[in-house]
């Protein structure tokens, strides 16, 4: 009666470890589901926080611009200032008229220094250098003062007037001086004013590049 009993209460205990192992497997495949439940029940929050918080910056930069200063309005010029403005303007166009006479008037300059130069001591020819070429500077000098310049002598075109006539009398007065040398055979003299038209020729190219600037800017 012994030998039949035991083989009953050794496959009970086999079913009680299956049993528990059974439940065991079943309680971790439960962990394991409700884990994945909240684990994507919590997934949107994550994903949509970046989104939100973009859109609020989003909103909050729109509101920086929308509530920032307007622009304020530009003052209108004064009197003044537009009479400054004015007279820049009549500079401007004069140079671009008298720019033509003065490269003309340039190449005379140039030409009265040549001549008077390669006289060298030779009074006679040096004389006749001077004669020549100082009717030319004149009808040169009548060119430009024709260019209209109705401007008073203080105004930007007044002024820039001036400076030109006064490049015109330097150079006028050394061919006085050259010819006054030549009269009294004073070679001294004579090199003075050669050097008084080569310095007038200079000072007119000098205020050609400044009156094709201004016509040009």
């Amino acid at each position: 009666m012994q030998q039949s009993r035991r083989p009953v209460r050794e496959s009970s205990r086999f079913s009680d470890f299956l049993g528990s192992r059974l439940m065991i497997l079943l309680m971790a495949v439960a962990v394991v589901i409700v884990a994945v439940v909240v684990f994507r029940a919590t997934r949107p929050n994550s994903t949509h926080q970046p989104r939100t918080a973009a859109r609020a910056n989003r909103a909050g930069h729109a509101a920086h611009h929308t509530n920032s200063p307007a622009p304020k309005p530009t003052k209108a010029p004064t009197t003044y200032q537009l009479q400054v403005t004015a007279m820049r303007i009549e500079r401007k166009q004069y140079a671009a008229r008298i720019v033509p006479v003065i490269d003309r008037s340039a190449h005379v300059f140039d030409a009265t220094v040549r001549g008077a130069t390669s006289a060298n001591s030779n009074f006679n020819a040096l004389e006749q250098s001077c004669s020549y070429w100082g009717g030319r500077v004149e009808a040169i000098e009548a060119s430009y003062e024709g260019v209209p310049h109705p401007y008073v002598w203080w105004t930007p075109a007044g002024t820039l007037h001036h400076q030109v006539s006064g490049v015109f009398h330097y150079m006028l007065g050394a061919i006085q001086n050259c010819e006054e040398s030549v009269q009294a055979t004073d070679s001294g003299a004579s090199a003075s004013a050669i050097s008084e038209m080569s310095t007038a020729a200079g000072n007119l190219h000098s205020e050609e590049n400044y009156a094709r600037y201004l016509a040009t800017h």
